[in-house]
């Protein structure tokens, strides 16, 4: 996790100026068909999205956030040729999304491949 997420993190703490959402546009592609994919390129687009998300979820589970918007594809749920790493970043989101739901704050989550938007309203348990 980047220290200076944790830095940012605290300093909103600090002077008490809470933190009220989180937009998440990370990207990187590292096209390659599948026989020429590494683990190199799935770290380079795991990095900014998955490992990315990942953190900001982690570090606010506890915040009550009024949003937390990620940005995905529609890739995720019709794959891409030589954007296999890239597909499964954007699964990852996917899922995050819904767990993140689940767990009680609104996740908007944008596909944005062809310019489509798809909300995933819920419930706010308070």
């Amino acid at each position: 996790m980047s220290h200076y997420t944790l830095n940012a993190l605290e300093c909103l703490n600090e002077v008490n100026f809470p933190l009220k959402g989180i937009m998440h546009p990370a990207g990187v592609l590292s096209d390659g068909s599948f026989e020429n994919q590494t683990w190199e390129k799935y770290e380079e687009t795991f990095q900014p999205k998955v490992k990315g998300a990942w953190n900001f979820h982690n570090l606010t589970k506890d915040t009550h956030l009024e949003f937390f918007v990620l940005f995905s594809s529609a890739l995720s749920c019709v794959g891409g040729l030589a954007q296999s790493n890239y597909c499964a970043a954007n699964s990852f989101l996917d899922h995050l999304a819904t767990h993140s739901a689940r767990e009680a704050y609104l996740v908007l989550q944008l596909i944005g491949d062809s310019g489509e938007k798809l909300e995933w309203p819920r419930q706010l348990k308070h």
